[in-house]
């Protein structure tokens, strides 16, 4: 028997007398027989049509209704495309056929039989059609950022965190968070600024913390409060006011004594002023200096200071040394040896001749002289042997002078040797070494004058010598001396030098008309007139006299000036008094001090004294000196509210050469400080830190004297008052719950001249006894670690996940079902295994969410009610309280209600005409978060089915009490998350034929790929597209064909790309996997 196009050949025969067939249709291998080769080259197998023919026997009531059925069977055999060919014998099998051939009809109205062949281009039979789905999108993940597992490793962005699972491994969806600490990865104690009031989680990782409320107290009073202001007077210019007796200021700055009388001048610095005077041997000269008259011109000098217009006398026996001041002659030859110094001049001897020069000489030995000739006589004077003193010389030689006549040497004054002078031919002036002058013997000149005339014999000690005397003149105005100096002002000594000359000043008195003895006046200082006597009451007048005294008569001492000054004294003694001075603001003084800045010489003194006034200066206290800078007079009782203070200062002197000198005089009145004084801070409300362990209060330290305290106290109801100590608890194992802590603090000092002072901040620690959850009572909580390896804190009321400091963002995760919406809208189920703690933390924790309005499909965990919750269209479909440990929820849907399970139980329904369910336009759904990624769950999910048919509620049960995953079938998208995101498929393809079919990939894609390759291992096809979700794409390895939304996209086909057949135990691979829905679809062939 056989079927053709889906009837059976009895429809149209009487009978189906024979099949004829062969076991498969006819093969030969295809060779290449290659000239001078053996054999032939293998190319493979070509396999022919397949035949089949039918004799059918065909019986008519006549030969009209014979043709009427043949004319029917011709109408059904005859087809321009291949048909379904049926063999009776081979259930489920078909070929792809045409009938060829006509009917033999004379055959067949014959005998009433014929035969019908049939080819199969496609020589295979053909099977079932088959839709197997090998592989469905992966689940969705995203993440931006990275975020830690609980051993502290990092998971890369986009990537989740599984755990241990209802079935192998679960997927932990959490919301982000933001871990507070620093140390997060390192625990160490830190301070951190919250929120007061607001909710805080820490979790420790292996340890424990304790966890403190710090609060850090500003306290606004330092210090005690004075009496009063303190009053800080002083004088430091300004001293003329108020009484001044015998002082007065002095240069606006300084208080000393006044003078007893006037400063008397006296001046003689020009000719009248000589003049006015009595001069001996003295004169006032052309520049009204005051000098010698017995001075007179010379013709020659030479200060020796260069030697230039004398010459070396046979220089090989001498050496001629110049100095700054003076020129030596040294004698370097042998004793019997000559020689010296000279100077070639032409002289006159005719009105004489005179020479003064300064000389030492050393080992003399009597061979030293002076030659002087004017070309026909010659004096020839020996100089005595000086032992290296200086000494002064003048040679006489008379008028007229010849030979015989007598030359004369003087020395200092005194004649010391004659010569008769002799013939000689040389005119020059020779200081000459004989040979009896020892070698190394020496001569120094210094000022060599001459004069070409004979001045007489020099005066005694060779000293020209003057006075003059003063006029009488009053110093009486003085009074009081302190000091008398004489003054002289000298012209420049040129042209001799200082040591010529030599000056002596004298004074003498007239005390009241007794005229006493001349005294010299000795460096600078009138030593006749003496400190502290009166010269007022002596009426003192006195004279000067000035001796002028020159060893070298070419020049006088020139005095310029003379300037006598007699300084009045201080008076002995005097004071200043202050006016009254209003110190009433100081209240109460501590103490009052008052110190004085003054210069006191040697002999004098200064006295500072004060008294007081207590109402308002019309009475007074005595005078009392200020002793050690303290003011007298007052103690820290004294009430100076209307207290007036006054001064007086008293200088002495036993010397009215000097004064003392008050430079600033300061007195200071300070108020003195309160007994005592408490203080009471606002109150902090700290019933937030519920049941407390321990506490530690950090104090200030007083910095005051050892007379003063400070008492910190604290107050849990207000009433009741403890003593805080520093570094200490305060308080201990203490609920305080709807407690108020109230500190106060009192300062308090013994002296009134001392006050506490402390630091403006006090600090206290509580340490809660609750470990994680923190409710801050301050502005700052203080976290110490104890044995923790991390620790995390996080705003709000429940913990997540350890992250390291910084934010973690949030998770979402998402499963694609636009390839599913079709059926889902007609029935489905929706299973799922989550997971529950005990711990709340989001109020409405999302199992799984769509999107939509009116159709949102919404699962969520009700905190507040402690319910699992079915939302459709936002409103609350079906109710059921929640589980603990491991819950299995499944949502099962069929075309008019939808029904709840938990745990295998049936737990409710809604109607779907009330509650409408549209999955329409709907290509997510979310697992563990709302579509707005809130709301997370929070917690472990595991084993999420998607079923696109509604569940018995047996089939439920099971579930629930499998102990295996749930297993990926036709009708279901499963998610185990063991590790990774992929839905559970089977891409080992179940092939029942016994040849290779071609087949048809029908894919929808999940989410956006550059590219899609599909491969059974050794062949692939790729298609380099920008695909997009919801992307539709066709591949047809039978036809050769790539569509995409059902057009041709042939260009996109990589040209390494062969379609390909299957068979049975193939695998499908895919690239890149999870990213679509792809069905294969194939019929199975047969040999």
């Amino acid at each position: 028997m056989f079927k053709f196009k889906g009837q059976h050949a009895l429809d149209y025969f009487d009978k189906v007398l024979e099949v004829r067939r062969g076991m498969t249709a006819p093969s030969s291998a295809v060779l290449q027989k290659v000239r001078g080769n053996h054999g032939a080259y293998f190319y493979g197998v070509e396999t022919d049509i397949y035949e089949i023919e039918f004799d059918v026997f065909l019986q008519g009531e006549s030969r009209q209704d014979l043709w009427q059925r043949v004319r029917r069977i011709n109408t059904w055999l005859r087809s321009e495309h291949l048909e379904k060919l049926e063999v009776c014998v081979e259930k489920g099998l078909y070929y792809k056929a045409i009938c060829v051939d006509s009917l033999d009809l004379d055959e067949m109205l014959e005998y009433g039989w014929t035969t019908i062949k049939f080819i199969a281009p496609d020589p295979f039979a053909h099977g079932e059609t088959k839709v197997q789905r090998v592989d469905s999108p992966s689940a969705i993940f995203s993440r931006a950022g990275i975020r830690y597992r609980e051993d502290g490793t990092v998971v890369t962005e986009n990537y989740p965190i599984y755990k241990p699972g209802k079935f192998d491994q679960a997927i932990l969806v959490e919301e982000g968070t933001e871990n507070l600490l620093e140390t997060a990865s390192n625990p160490q104690v830190e301070e951190l600024a919250v929120v007061k009031g607001a909710d805080y989680y820490l979790t420790t990782v292996n340890g424990s913390a304790g966890i403190e409320h710090k609060k850090t107290e500003e306290l606004p009073i330092l210090s005690l409060e004075k009496e009063g202001t303190d009053y800080l007077g002083a004088v430091d210019r300004g001293w003329e006011s108020g009484t001044l007796v015998g002082v007065e200021e002095v240069d606006n700055d300084f208080l000393e004594l006044t003078k007893s009388g006037v400063d008397v001048e006296k001046i003689f610095q020009t000719t009248t002023d000589w003049n006015s005077g009595t001069h001996h041997n003295t004169r006032a000269d052309a520049g009204e200096n005051l000098e010698l008259t017995n001075i007179l011109d010379w013709e020659y000098w030479s200060d020796m200071y260069n030697h230039v217009d004398w010459t070396n006398h046979n220089a090989s026996n001498t050496q001629i040394n110049q100095y700054p001041e003076y020129v030596e002659i040294v004698k370097t030859g042998g004793q019997s040896q000559s020689g010296g110094m000279r100077k070639n001049v032409s002289l006159s001897f005719a009105n004489g001749f005179t020479m003064e020069f300064r000389f030492k000489t050393q080992n003399a030995n009597n061979g030293i002289s002076v030659y002087v000739s004017n070309g026909s006589i010659l004096a020839n004077l020996y100089l005595p042997d000086t032992n290296g003193e200086w000494r002064m010389a003048r040679i006489r030689i008379p008028a007229g002078a010849s030979a015989g006549s007598i030359a004369e040497l003087y020395v200092d004054g005194d004649l010391h040797t004659t010569y008769t002078m002799t013939n000689y031919s040389t005119a020059l002036i020779l200081f000459f070494f004989s040979g009896v002058a020892p070698a190394g013997s020496s001569l120094a000149l210094d000022w060599v004058i001459y004069h070409q005339e004979d001045r007489g014999a020099p005066p005694a000690g060779n000293v020209y010598y003057g006075y003059w005397e003063s006029p009488w003149f009053d110093i009486s105005d003085a009074k009081l001396v302190a000091n008398a100096y004489l003054t002289p002002t000298w012209t420049d000594f040129d042209p001799l030098p200082e040591y010529f000359h030599d000056v002596k000043f004298h004074v003498r008195r007239d005390d009241n008309g007794e005229v006493g003895e001349w005294v010299e006046v000795v460096d600078a200082e009138i030593v006749n007139i003496l400190e502290g006597e009166d010269l007022e009451e002596n009426q003192t007048k006195i004279q000067v006299m000035v001796e002028l005294f020159s060893i070298h008569g070419a020049d006088s001492p020139d005095l310029k000036s003379l300037q006598i000054q007699i300084h009045s004294g201080y008076v002995t003694s005097g004071y200043r008094e202050s006016v009254p001075i209003n110190i009433s603001q100081v209240g109460k003084a501590s103490r009052a001090i008052s110190e004085l800045t003054a210069f006191i010489p040697e002999g004098t003194s200064v006295l500072v004294e004060t008294r007081i006034s207590t109402d308002g200066g019309n009475t007074w206290s005595e005078y009392m000196p200020v002793s050690g800078n303290v003011i007298q007079g007052i103690s820290q009782a004294t009430d100076l509210s209307n207290g007036r203070f006054q001064y007086r200062v008293t200088l002495t002197t036993n010397r009215v050469s000097l004064t003392p000198s008050a430079d600033r005089l300061s007195y200071e009145f300070y108020s003195g400080y309160v007994p005592s004084k408490t203080i009471t801070l606002p109150s902090v409300d700290v019933s937030n830190i519920g049941k407390a362990i321990t506490s530690t209060a950090i104090l200030p330290q007083n910095h005051g004297a050892e007379a003063t305290s400070v008492i910190f106290e604290y107050s849990l109801d207000g009433t009741t008052w403890s003593k805080m100590n520093h570094n200490q608890a305060f308080v201990e194992d203490v609920d305080l719950s709807d407690s108020n802590l109230t500190i106060r603090y009192t300062l308090v000092t013994e002296d009134t001249n001392e006050t506490p002072t402390i630091g403006d901040t006090m600090t206290w620690y509580i340490r809660q006894q609750e470990p994680n959850k923190i409710t801050p009572a301050t502005d700052i909580i203080r976290l110490i670690p104890n044995g923790a390896s991390r620790w995390q804190l996080e705003k709000r009321s429940y913990p997540t996940s350890w992250h390291n400091t910084g934010n973690r963002n949030p998770e979402e995760l998402k499963v694609w079902i636009d390839h599913l919406t079709e059926e889902l809208n007609e029935a489905g189920t929706i299973s799922m295994w989550v997971y529950e703690d005990g711990m709340k933390r989001q109020l409405q924790a999302t199992a799984f969410d769509t999107t939509g309005t009116e159709s949102r499909f919404h699962l969520f965990k009700d905190e507040e009610t402690t319910s699992y919750v079915l939302e459709i269209g936002g409103k609350e479909a079906i109710s059921v309280p929640k589980g603990s440990g491991w819950n299995h929820l499944a949502v099962v849907w069929g075309t008019s209600n939808i029904y709840l399970y938990l745990n295998g139980e049936f737990q409710g329904e809604a109607d779907r005409t009330v509650y409408p369910l549209n999955f329409n336009g709907m290509t997510y759904l979310w697992l563990g978060v709302s579509r707005e990624n809130s709301n997370h769950w929070n917690n472990l999910i595991d084993d999420v089915v998607i079923f696109t048919r509604a569940l018995e509620a047996v089939e439920v049960e099971e579930l629930f009490n499998s102990n295996q995953p749930a297993t990926p079938t036709e009708d279901n998208n499963v998610y185990h998350f063991d590790g990774n995101l992929a839905a559970g498929s089977n891409d080992i393809l179940e092939y029942l034929g016994t040849y290779p079919a071609y087949p048809r990939f029908n894919v929808q894609f999940s989410r956006a790929t550059p590219y899609f390759k599909i491969s059974n291992g050794s062949e692939f096809i790729l298609i380099n597209h920008e695909f997009q979700p919801g992307d539709k794409l066709e591949i047809d390895c039978a036809n050769e064909s790539v569509k995409l939304n059902t057009l041709l996209i042939m260009e996109d086909l990589s040209i390494d790309s062969d379609f390909f057949a299957i068979k049975n135990g193939d695998q499908i691979l895919f690239d890149p996997d999870g990213a679509a829905s792809v069905d294969l679809e194939f019929t199975e062939r047969w040999v």
